[in-house]
Parts: C-alpha cells; structure tokens; sequence
C-alpha cells in the first residue's frame, strides 16, 4: 500500500466521524437536561422525517413552478442531484486509481 493512503484514510475517517461527533453532543446535551433517551430518540427521528418531507415537497415545488429549472436555458438554477452524482464518481475514481 502507498504511503499516501495512510493520509487519505485518516481524511476519510475524519469525515465520517463529524456526523457521530454532532450527535454524540445532542444526546450528551439531552443526558445533561434531564430529557429521557428514548424520547431524545423519538424526537430525532420525528425531525428528521420532518426534514425529508420538507426537502422532498420543497423540490416538488421548485421543479413545478421554476421553467427550464434542469435545463442549459435557466443557469441561475442547477440539477445538483447530478452535479453530485459526477463529483462523487469523479472522487471515487480517483481514489480508486
């Protein structure tokens, strides 16, 4: 294995472990107000079907009432689904070369 791997491995798991920092602290902030787990755990998952419903209609909304919304006409608005979708395949198949 190159040694560069070693770098990008720990860039790797840095990143992957921010999200289970950030909720570590909201149930240790939980744990410190007295709130029980299971109901921090309800309400966490409540908030984040919440959230896709919101994000979900909010793009349902966008791609109705925005013309040419996906489309070279319209460049103030972009497809970032797609855009991702290349820079995820473009990292990864860096990564794996």
């Amino acid at each position: 294995m190159p040694w560069y791997m070693l770098f990008l491995a720990v860039i790797i798991a840095s990143i992957f472990l921010l999200p289970n920092a950030i909720m570590k602290a909201v149930t240790n902030l939980g744990h410190y107000m007295k709130i029980p787990p299971r109901i921090m755990f309800a309400t966490q998952t409540v908030a984040t079907i919440v959230a896709d419903f919101v994000k979900f209609l909010t793009t349902i909304y966008l791609i109705n009432t925005v013309p040419n919304i996906c489309t070279m006409k319209n460049i103030e608005w972009t497809c970032p689904s797609l855009t991702s979708l290349y820079s995820g395949s473009v990292i990864w198949g860096a990564v794996g070369n």
